[in-house]
Order: structure tokens, then C-alpha cells, then sequence
């Protein structure tokens, strides 16, 4: 009490500034207790994108697996949403692997509503697959075929409220064949397994009629404002109207930094009201990778709410260069990898991983603190919790539809592929055509196109076809913040959007050593080989060109992203996948233990990085796996020794990060042997690239080593200069030593603060 008085007493000037400081402090706290809920990765809390009061029905289900036609009678299992089926305990067998007798999972959960059924009860599934049908309280709601979406089921007739127990049941397709050819399924040529189960979150949505449907916020930062487009759609009454507060708040401070007012006006029936605004935001904050600054507009009335987060930022690219893109009109260079998301559900260790917040932020570290700044999530959507992940992490995200149907029937004969039990579902399904794929790309769009880290439309993957093509031609105008488009191994839609690369120099195989007729003979490959590699990778085009009749060259002007290159995986054992044991039998022999594979391979994808960014002949690099599966006889891998502490080999550790950096070093050293000149000794003159994604100019020192084992035998130092956003480049000449041997040479960049990152490279000496 005698805190109060004093505090009573106080000048009103000096009362109003302790409160202002007071309030401060509050906001400082609430800052720092934000950042360390996301740095210490506490938790993690689905966001509010929809109207209204929202109730979640995540955790354990139980589960049954029986027939499409017929509720099992007994619910034996359980299986955590969202999640697989392989996750049920106990566990189902052969759960992912197609079985007649058994075609689809049934889950089923008990709940119930205290009080009052509101006026609108709807169900979101946010993604399941393959096949859903919803039954509620015994009744049948709805169903549809679609598996990498959002679905929605309006469910208020179906309820029970004053706490009267409710049951849902959902029902899944047990395997990727229960959904028909219509609908783009996710078929993989190079998968196994399938496992289905609803694989993201479940929300029953309370609210009144009318409701806002979904925001669209179009980041202008010239104007430092947004435009926010808000959707207004009714269920059950027409003429109805909604006016709604507006807010922006930052999300760290949840300081206030814009307000208006939206009002719908009447909402007819069937059909959706748009309203547009611009808000200003005081003291604007742009998004970057490396200050992922993020924002939430809350839209409410006196009854229901809804808010979704947002950054203030753009990125294009210039059609005028096959290389630039641009980050808030800055120049920007994407490093990166690709997550398998879709592949890493068929692997035995992954388990609950994808929906632990707390795995995935750190997976997100895992490269981001080695200088990546972009990832593709390759074939197919991550649960929703990874994009809002990638927005607070500040990785740049290509987003790919669930489509790789490498096998086209209008390009050649499928009858081989069609007969074998894996990479007939790589086959382009009969009758997927641009109608279902405009509905399909819509839906992915409008659950997406508020996250800042989603730059990239990513319609397929090395797919030859005119529907996809078709279908971006629709739907790139809903998407009013212009993102661009890849369109895979089809040609471009428009200027705006880039091309794809998948140069992989290593695919080798075996017997392809023979002699050919111009007296040459083929050999894996090996350094060697960059000396003369392309510098500007091609996409391949051409079964495209020739079936359908695409004009040639135009599209060579894109802007070209390499998103697939490097092909040495290996298992997590440390063994060559199906598709590398040849490269690594020819090279190593058929005896190489898990460390040489390793080395190799972590070697290779460094040099290999290194060469492509040090070209610029193109805006990004993303190579795969970050993340996919380890499984028997399976093609790729991802780099993980131990996928659920994260954990990687020590030479990927070693050579890669650098690869990575983002003020950089290549040592264009290409040639691997060297003959010993005795008389007048052995030099080795080569180009060093020194690599700046950076908007500051470097003047230091690189260091150019020759070493044998954990000996330095030589060290030679020059002098750089590199210019924001470019690549400088100096001839060196060191003399080698004269002693047979394998020998390392270095080139060791300083300049960036305290950080030193190196280029390697293996020389053998020899006498004749």
C-alpha cells in the first residue's frame, strides 16, 4: 500500500514516465522471452489463419486399417495427428506398401463443445493423404481426392454441443493407388513405400456467418505499407456485412505499427466479397535471411478475430540475365539444399521427427549456420509448421508441388516402367490435366502466399508436359505479389520466371568405360573434368521441343537456378545408394570403406559448389539432399551419419561449409597429376576465384598452401580485391615440391571478420 501512495504522489510528468518506462520494460521482456522461446525452441503453436474461434483436434487418435466401404468395428491402435500411419502403435505391418486386403486407415477421436453449437462450424484438415473422407456423429460429411491441400468440410449440422460427446472419423487411402488418376498422387520414380495418415493439423473452426475466408498481403516497401486483400464469404445468409479493426503489430515487440478499418459491405451468397486496403507500417523492417523480421495483421470484431503473419519484402528476377535476382531490389545469390520431405516419410528413423518443432528449427540451423540461405522442398509440401520455421529462420524457400512424373506417354513407350512396382507411379497419370491442376495450384497458393520465406512457385519436377504449363498460366495472376514460376523440365510461362538445372557431372555407369569410335574412352569423372565443364547448364528441353513443338533457344534467356547437381550419395552407413555404387566401384573399387566414400563425396560437393557459384552463370544453387531417406536399395540420401541428433560425417563437416560461405574461395586448380620436371622444377599455375554474395567490398589476403599430411610445406600469400556481388579472380604460379607424392594445395581466404574459409584440392606427383 505504501508503494501505491508514493506512486500517488509522484509529479503527473514523472508518473507518466515511469509507466512509459514501464511499459517499455514490459515490451523488452516480452521481446526477449519471444526470442528465446524461438531460440531455445520451447515450443511451437499452430497460427491463427482463420476466423474465429479455433479448437485443435491434434494428439492421439485411435486407428483401424480395413476396407474403403465399411467403418471397422474395432479401434485397436492409436497413431498421433498429425503424423503417418507408420507412427500407429502398435504397429500396422507393412504399413506404406500397397495391400489389397487392407485399402484404407480409419482414424476416429471422441470430443466435445461446451455449450451452444455457434452459427458456422467448419472442419479443416490442413493435409492428408490419399483420399479423405469425413464422418461425424455416424454421418457422412464429405470427401475429397486431393492430398497436398488444405480441405475444408462445413460440419455445423453434424454436432453436438452442451458438452454431449461427439465422434469423428476420417478415413484415409492406405496407399498411393487409392486416389484416382486425376489427381496429382505424388508418384516418385525412384520411391518405395507410401505411407499415408493425415499428415498435418486438424481444427474445428467456430465462428458466426458471414466470415473472412483468407487474407492476401502485398508488401510494398517503397511505400513502406502493405495492401491487405481480405475475402468475405457467407454460408447461410446473404446481404450480411462485416467491419473490422484492422491492426499490424511487430510479432518479437508486439509493438502496434499500422491500423484501419475494413469494412465488406454486403457479402452475396456463393460467391466471395474482396475488400483491399493499404496499411502504412511505421517504421518499416524488412525481411532478409539475415534479419527475418516478421509482422501480424489482426483483423476483429466485438465476437470473432483472425491474424496471420507476414514480411515486408520482394524478390524477382531480371529477365535480362540468365544470373541476377533480386532481394529487396538488392542482388541475391541463393546457396543452398533440397529437403525430400515426402522422402524422408518412407525412412524407418523418421518417426515423429517432421512434426517436432524443436527437430525441425535445428534442421533449419543445421544449414543456415553454414551460410545457406535457400531450400527447395523437393516433390512434394512440409507440414505447415516449417514455413512459418522458415519464416523466423530466414530461409528462402522453393516451393515444389508433389509433381515428378518422369515418365511421359506423348514423349516415348512406358510399357518398361509400367511393369515395375516402383517407378510406374513416376508415370504421368492419364488423366491429370490443367482443369484439376488449376484447382490443385490455387489451393497450395492461398495456404502459402503469406509466408515470406515461399519465393518461388515451383510447379514440377523434370516433368515433360503442357498441362502444368497451362494450369501457371490461370493461376500466376491470383498471386499479387507476382512470385515467380519454375515450370521444371517444361518451357517458362513468362519472362518473369526462371529455369531449372540439374547438371550432375558424376552419373556413371558401368561398362560405359569403352572405347568409342573416335579412339576416346570414357571415364568417371574426376576434377579433371572442370577444366572443360560447361559454364552455363543447360535444361533439358529437347523431348519437350521435339513431341510439342517448342521453338527452340528462347528459353535459354531465363534465369537459370541449379537445383539439383552433385550425385555421390551414399547411405547413412556410409555405403553407396543403387545409383552411386557404379561411380564409387570404378573410382575406389568395390572394397572402399565408409570414410573414402565420404571424403569423396564431401570433396566432390564442395569443389563443385565452389565451381558453379565462382561462373555465375546462374542465381542459385541448391543441392540435393539436405534431407531424404536412407532406405534398402534406394537411389539418394541425404548427409546425416545420425538424422535424429542431426549429426554429420567429419568430411562433410570439413570441406563443405566453406563451399557455402558466402564470401568465398575456389581454387580453379582442375588438374590432378602432375610429372615431376627435375632440371628445372614443377609448377602449377591456376585462377583462385574469390566469391562475394555480399553488398560490401573485401580487401585482404588469400594464402595459398601446399601441404602433405598434417605438414605445411609451403605458404604463399597475395593480396584481392572483390567488389559487392562479384567474383575477383588472380592467376597464381607456386612451385611444387619434387618428391613423388599426393599432396594437398589450399587456398585459405581471410577478410571477413575473424572468419577463414578454404578451398582443397588433391595433386599427385610422379616421376616417369
Amino acid at each position: 500500500m505504501n508503494k501505491i501512495y508514493k506512486i500517488k504522489k509522484l509529479p503527473l510528468l514523472l508518473f507518466i514516465t515511469s509507466l512509459l518506462l514501464f511499459q517499455f520494460a514490459l515490451n523488452q521482456l516480452f521481446a526477449q522471452v519471444y526470442h528465446k522461446t524461438i531460440s531455445q525452441n520451447q515450443s511451437y503453436t499452430p497460427q491463427n489463419r482463420e476466423w474465429g474461434r479455433i479448437i485443435s483436434l491434434d494428439g492421439q487418435w485411435e486407428v483401424a486399417e480395413g476396407n474403403k466401404l465399411q467403418i471397422p468395428s474395432q479401434f485397436s491402435a492409436t497413431v498421433p495427428v498429425p503424423g503417418l500411419i507408420t507412427s500407429a502403435t502398435p504397429a500396422f505391418k507393412n504399413a506404406g506398401e500397397e495391400k489389397p486386403e487392407n485399402s484404407a486407415y480409419w482414424y476416429r477421436r471422441k470430443f466435445t463443445i461446451a455449450g451452444n453449437i455457434p452459427e458456422l462450424v467448419r472442419l479443416k484438415i490442413f493435409k492428408s493423404m490419399f483420399g479423405t473422407k469425413v464422418f461425424i456423429n455416424g454421418k457422412e460429411v464429405g470427401e475429397s481426392p486431393k492430398n497436398f491441400t488444405p480441405l475444408y468440410f462445413s460440419v455445423t449440422p453434424f454436432l453436438k454441443g452442451n458438452n454431449i460427446e461427439n465422434e469423428i472419423i476420417i478415413r484415409v487411402g492406405a496407399f498411393i493407388s487409392s486416389v484416382p488418376d486425376s489427381v496429382v498422387s505424388g508418384g516418385d520414380p525412384e520411391r518405395h513405400r507410401y505411407p499415408s495418415g493425415i499428415y498435418d493439423h486438424v481444427q474445428l473452426l467456430f465462428s458466426g456467418d458471414p466470415i473472412v475466408t483468407r487474407t492476401q498481403i502485398v508488401p510494398d516497401i517503397e511505400a513502406e505499407s502493405i495492401k491487405a486483400v481480405v475475402y468475405f464469404a457467407t454460408h447461410q445468409k446473404a446481404g450480411q456485412s462485416l467491419e473490422l479493426n484492422a491492426n499490424v503489430y511487430e510479432l518479437i515487440s508486439g509493438k502496434k505499427v499500422g491500423h484501419t478499418i475494413i469494412k465488406s459491405g454486403d457479402i452475396e451468397s456463393g460467391t466471395e466479397t474482396i475488400k483491399a486496403v493499404n496499411i502504412p507500417i511505421k517504421d518499416c523492417k524488412l525481411w532478409t535471411p539475415e534479419e527475418p523480421n516478421l509482422y501480424v495483421l489482426r483483423l476483429s470484431n466485438s465476437n470473432y478475430s483472425y491474424q496471420t503473419r507476414f514480411g515486408m519484402r520482394s524478390f524477382a528476377v531480371d529477365s535480362s540475365y540468365s544470373n541476377k535476382a533480386l532481394l529487396n531490389n538488392e542482388p541475391c545469390f541463393i546457396r543452398g539444399t533440397n529437403f525430400g520431405i515426402h522422402r524422408f516419410f518412407e525412412d524407418t528413423l523418421s518417426k515423429q521427427l517432421p512434426w517436432d518443432s524443436v527437430w525441425v528449427r535445428q534442421l533449419f540451423r543445421s544449414f543456415t549456420k553454414m551460410g545457406m540461405n535457400g531450400v527447395r522442398f523437393a516433390i512434394g509440401p512440409a507440414p505447415e509448421m516449417w514455413y512459418d520455421i522458415a519464416d523466423e529462420e530466414g530461409m528462402m524457400i522453393f516451393d515444389e508441388y508433389a509433381i515428378w512424373y518422369a515418365y511421359q506417354p506423348d514423349i516415348g513407350s512406358v510399357e518398361e516402367q509400367a511393369a515395375d512396382p516402383f517407378k510406374k507411379w513416376g508415370i504421368w497419370p492419364k488423366n491429370l490435366k490443367s482443369k484439376q491442376l488449376i484447382i490443385e495450384y490455387t489451393d497450395w497458393m492461398r495456404e502459402r502466399w503469406n509466408h515470406p520465406s515461399v519465393i518461388v512457385w515451383d510447379a514440377q519436377n523434370e516433368s515433360w508436359s503442357k498441362e502444368t504449363g497451362e494450369a501457371i498460366k490461370e493461376v500466376s495472376k491470383l498471386d499479387l505479389s507476382n512470385r515467380v514460376w519454375d515450370n521444371g523440365w517444361s518451357p517458362p510461362v513468362s519472362a518473369g520466371d526462371i529455369r531449372e538445372a540439374h547438371p550432375y557431372f558424376e552419373s556413371w555407369t558401368a561398362g560405359s568405360e569403352m572405347i568409342k569410335p573416335d579412339g576416346h574412352k570414357d571415364k568417371p569423372f574426376s576434377m579433371e573434368y572442370m577444366a572443360t565443364a560447361e559454364k552455363l547448364p543447360s535444361t533439358f528441353y529437347l523431348p519437350y521441343q521435339y513431341t510439342y513443338g517448342l521453338s527452340p533457344n528462347w528459353h535459354w534467356d531465363q534465369p537459370c537456378v541449379i537445383n539439383e547437381y552433385s550425385y555421390l550419395w551414399l547411405n547413412r552407413d556410409g555405403t553407396p545408394t543403387s545409383l552411386t555404387k557404379p561411380y564409387y566401384d570404378a573410382v575406389l573399387g568395390s572394397k572402399a570403406n565408409a570414410d573414402q566414400c565420404r571424403e569423396l563425396y564431401a570433396r566432390n560437393l564442395a569443389a563443385v559448389t565452389e565451381y558453379w557459384r565462382a561462373t555465375r552463370s546462374c542465381f542459385g544453387i541448391l543441392y540435393p539432399f539436405g534431407l531424404a531417406a536412407s532406405i534398402p536399395n534406394g537411389a539418394t540420401n541425404d548427409n546425416f551419419i545420425d538424422v535424429a541428433k542431426l549429426e554429420f560425417d567429419k568430411y562433410y563437416k570439413k570441406y563443405v561449409p566453406d563451399a557455402f560461405s558466402a564470401l568465398a574461395i575456389c581454387a580453379e586448380l582442375w588438374k590432378t597429376d602432375f610429372e615431376i620436371v627435375q632440371w628445372s622444377g614443377t609448377q602449377a599455375e591456376f585462377s583462385v576465384a574469390v566469391i562475394n554474395d555480399l553488398g560490401t567490398t573485401f580487401n585482404d589476403n588469400f594464402n595459398i598452401i601446399i601441404a602433405k599430411g598434417d605438414s605445411i610445406i609451403q605458404t604463399k600469400r597475395y593480396s584481392y580485391e572483390v567488389l559487392p556481388y562479384e567474383v575477383s579472380r588472380r592467376y597464381v604460379k607456386i612451385e611444387l615440391p619434387n618428391t613423388p607424392g599426393t599432396y594437398e594445395i589450399i587456398a585459405e581466404l581471410h577478410g571477413r571478420k575473424d572468419k577463414v574459409v578454404r578451398s582443397y584440392r588433391t595433386i599427385k606427383l610422379y616421376e616417369k
